[in-house]
């Protein structure tokens, strides 16, 4: 087998066109597998990521993942099997061949022509550098052709193609073209092109390179969104499809590693943006006048290989980052131009000299190349942030509830302080990439869906390549601690405890008749309190929670609440109708189904009595089915789950939170008194809050004395007023975003 000398060590970087690239190491389980036959084929294509799962699935006699997702895991199958398979990277590559050739002798034959707009103020202008290989040319241009941009030009240099080059650019229009004499190679021919360009931005992209997509659109949309962004560049698969690289990497020692090469394209480690070393030639977006001020390529590396490489890291001393989209694809054939394997590799080795010569202090402060500084090195990051595992349920979207609101801010505030996160979610951990960061950071890694690493794999990274696992909710850090029972002992954990879920257990059990003895209620609390034992912090969403840790004998805590800024809704009182409940009601046995079931059978209706007039009540959140049969009526609105709530906040004219058992604090509340709504809550609610009965809302606990609370808010219009500013004054001390952030970086330390 090749050694990791023959086979890591040497890599180096190129134009992306005719890098004889080695493939990433494997992890251990590979080993375990040696001697199959389809394993065999995953070991030697060296995906970093997820070749340990991989093989695992094969041992247990599956193919892939289950989840939620059929598509992503029909996909992940498909891909497991093809490179479980001999020979499958030629093949494809064979296949792509003659489809090619196929397609360009029916395109020459037919005279059609290829049209490109001609527009007067380009916004940007696309680089194709040619020398031969017509029928991969053509599939580029096709490519091109079926992307909606709204004003391109496209910039061609024939390098003296031998081929069908020639008849395929006769039948071009709308494209500027320029006919070398000789073969001036991809550098030369590239800042040719560049002085010739009038776009604001410049693409360098390979000829036998197929844009997938809205990438073009998505790689300015990246570009534009920082003014200290240099370049961007995305995610490069191979004919097999197996990645060629998602960013890259560069060793202390100047040679190169493309991240990710021969692993799955869609595994998390790849689907998160992030700032990389550098990214290919084969699709490499920046601005033309900063490309031009740069003096283009430095033609020190003529003919090719390490340009690009330069061109980045002359970026980054200027103090621009170089960025890595996920979402930016191309499909690339590779070696397309490669008269010579030996050749490139030669040359790859004399410009890899050179560059290592160009920037010896710069290469300084870089990894050493050795397979374990791998997930390190796939991304640039400041000296003064950090890497922090955070462990939730699931991913947590702001339109969950259940405390999934405030997980969020936390993920947004570590981004914007320009740490790194990888967001583990342990108990659902499937779910489609079109949702995933709907809502989340797209600088956020998580590790959902086919290609995601085992749970002993994340943990053993916890201990050596992050600086802080933050753990939510103590039913996760039970799980954790039963896989790595020294988990405590060799990680730095913050435990955010979120609430104390003992609490609403024991009030839950005395709503159903089942009450608890005070010894057993005091068990329950401290068998709970009892797991944050041995972890660095613990954090608490209120003053309440906290004060239940420290009266068993722990210090170290803190209280991270909400995060909201005030934004009234603009009706006034006599504008608005309705009566709003927002909360997922997807779980029979949670706190909210409880409360809307209480509300809707014994309190509206003794409110629609008391009050004349028209009026709604607007259930808003996910829903099941049974309980959206109990609630179906001409005077009930099912809002279902809704991304954005200011439209039903603005009809409200009061917000119920009928709450018997919870614990923590009640985010629905406060982000409803944000938006200028009054609150009619029951007094486990008031005094999570610590708000005041007719002070900041109004509070009551039995069905009759709720609904006179309610008719009385809905209809006095001074009491009303007076309720919204004094909920909008507390939200804006106990909320503020501010304050929010800087606990939360003390905290991280």
């Amino acid at each position: 087998e090749p050694t990791l000398t023959q086979e890591f060590l040497p890599m180096q970087p190129s134009n992306g066109r005719e890098s004889p690239s080695a493939p990433s190491p494997a992890g251990p389980r590979a080993r375990l597998a040696r001697k199959m036959r389809t394993a065999v084929s995953i070991y030697r294509t060296r995906g970093w990521n997820g070749i340990g799962k991989q093989i695992a699935y094969i041992l247990r006699g599956r193919i892939g993942p289950s989840g939620n997702d059929a598509s992503a895991d029909a996909c992940y199958q498909s891909w497991i099997e093809l490179r479980a398979s001999r020979n499958v990277s030629s093949t494809a590559r064979r296949l792509l061949d003659h489809n090619s050739r196929v397609l360009l002798e029916g395109f020459l034959a037919s005279g059609s022509a290829l049209d490109f707009p001609v527009p007067a103020n380009p916004a940007i202008s696309i680089l194709l550098i040619l020398h031969n290989r017509a029928e991969l040319t053509l599939a580029c241009f096709y490519s091109l052709l079926q992307r909606d941009l709204s004003s391109y030009e496209v910039i061609v240099v024939d390098n003296a193609s031998t081929d069908q080059t020639q008849q395929l650019l006769q039948q071009l229009t709308g494209a500027r073209i320029l006919r070398n004499a000789t073969n001036m190679h991809y550098l030369r021919a590239c800042n040719q092109a560049a002085k010739l360009a009038t776009g604001k931005y410049l693409l360098l992209l390979n000829n036998d390179a197929q844009v997938q997509g809205d990438s073009i659109r998505r790689a300015i949309d990246t570009l534009e969104s920082s003014p200290d962004i240099g370049a961007v560049g995305g995610k490069v698969i191979l004919p097999d499809g197996s990645l060629q690289e998602a960013g890259s990497i560069i060793w202390q020692d100047g040679s190169c590693l493309g991240y990710g090469r021969g692993d799955y394209p869609f595994a998390p480690a790849y689907m998160f943006q992030r700032d990389v070393d550098y990214c290919s030639g084969v699709f490499l977006l920046t601005k033309r006048d900063l490309f031009l001020g740069e003096g283009g390529f430095d033609e020190a590396y003529a003919p090719a290989y390490y340009e690009e490489t330069d061109y980045c890291v002359r970026l980054w001393k200027r103090g621009l980052r170089v960025v890595y989209d996920p979402h930016v694809i191309t499909r690339h054939y590779e070696f397309a131009s490669s008269n010579s394997r030996k050749d490139a590799i030669d040359l790859q080795t004399k410009h890899r000299t050179l560059f290592a010569s160009q920037h010896r202090d710069w290469l300084q402060s870089q990894s050493v190349p050795t397979p374990d500084k791998i997930v390190k090195a796939r991304m640039r990051r400041r000296l003064d942030t950090r890497k922090i595992l955070f462990v939730e349920d699931r991913v947590p979207h702001l339109t969950l509830g259940g405390g999934y609101p405030r997980s969020n801010r936390i993920l947004r505030e570590l981004v914007r302080m320009g740490h790194f996160v990888s967001l583990w979610p342990l108990q659902f951990p499937h779910e489609s990439w079109s949702s995933v960061y709907r809502d989340v950071p797209r600088e956020v890694e998580v590790m959902v869906g086919p290609g995601s690493p085992e749970a002993a794999e994340v943990l053993d990274r916890a201990c050596t390549d992050y600086d802080c696992l933050l753990v939510s909710r103590p039913h996760n850090l039970r799980s954790l601690l039963k896989i790595r029972p020294q988990l405590l002992a060799t990680t730095r954990v913050v435990y955010d405890a979120e609430a104390i879920f003992a609490l609403r257990e024991i009030k839950q059990l005395q709503l159903t008749g089942k009450p608890l003895s005070p010894e057993m209620q005091e068990s329950m609390v401290r068998k709970e309190v009892a797991l944050a034992e041995g972890c660095d912090q613990i954090l608490c969403v209120s003053e309440r929670e906290k004060q239940e840790f420290i009266r068993r004998g722990f210090n170290n805590v803190r209280v991270l609440g909400h995060a909201l800024e005030c934004s009234p809704t603009p009706n006034d009182f006599g504008a608005r109708r309705d009566i709003l409940f927002v909360g997922a009601l997807d779980a029979p046995d949670s706190p909210n189904v409880d409360s809307m079931r209480w509300f809707s059978r014994e309190i509206f209706p003794r409110v629609r009595r008391q009050v004349n007039g028209e009026m709604k009540l607007i259930v808003a959140g996910r829903i099941c089915a049974e309980l959206k049969g109990e609630l179906r009526g001409e005077s009930v609105e099912l809002a279902g789950e809704v991304e954005d709530l200011t439209v039903l906040y603005n009809r409200a004219r009061i917000f119920v939170a009928p709450t018997r058992f919870a614990a923590g604090i009640p985010y629905k509340v406060h982000e409803a008194a944000a938006h200028g709504v009054p609150v009619v809550a029951t007094r486990l609610i008031e005094s999570q809050l610590t708000w005041g009965h007719e002070a900041e809302l109004l509070a009551a606990d039995d069905s009759e004395s709720f609904a006179a609370a309610c008719s009385r808010l809905y209809q006095d219009c001074a009491l009303w007023n007076r309720l919204r500013e004094n909920a909008l004054r507390r939200v804006a001390l106990d909320c503020s975003p501010k304050e929010f952030a800087s606990r939360l970086q003390a905290i991280i330390g």
